[in-house]
């Protein structure tokens, strides 16, 4: 399933992250509570979205919501800093080589730093997830 991942340019993923993602924007998105109507959406892959609910993406802590379309997946990648993260809505498969989890709603992960991992939204819903870390985000896709 993830071999096909490879193919594909992800390369504007750490591009927009980085791009996407304002100081103005993180200022505006330290909000007391939020709905999901009002986050601020960016388009970081085909078919993934990111939105900030709170703090500095570019230093960290903070804060943000993952959207996968049905199907979309990001290829094999790492982050320089640990990860955690909840998934709200859809079934989203995180996989570190060939151990692929299925976390529904619900679901808990902790993401090492610097360990390879892929993402997929698997089913007809699409996903939803929450992450929180600690340092400043970053994405480097691996070949």
């Amino acid at each position: 399933m993830f071999s096909k991942l490879k193919n594909l340019q992800f390369g504007a993923l750490a591009v927009g992250l980085a791009l996407a993602i304002t100081p103005a924007a993180m200022a505006e998105s330290d909000p007391q509570g939020m709905n999901f109507s009002d986050v601020a959406w960016t388009e970081v892959a085909p078919g993934v979205e990111i939105g900030p609910v709170w703090g500095d993406m570019t230093k960290g802590p903070y804060g943000m919501l993952i959207r996968f379309q049905p199907g979309a997946s990001l290829p094999n990648h790492t982050h320089p800093h640990d990860y955690h993260a909840v998934t709200i809505q859809g079934t989203w498969v995180h996989g570190r080589g060939d151990d692929l989890e299925t976390l529904t709603p619900g679901s808990y992960e902790f993401q090492a730093g610097e360990e390879p991992h892929t993402d997929l939204c698997d089913g007809t819903e699409e996903c939803i997830l929450y992450l929180h870390q600690d340092g400043p985000q970053g994405v480097t896709i691996l070949e």
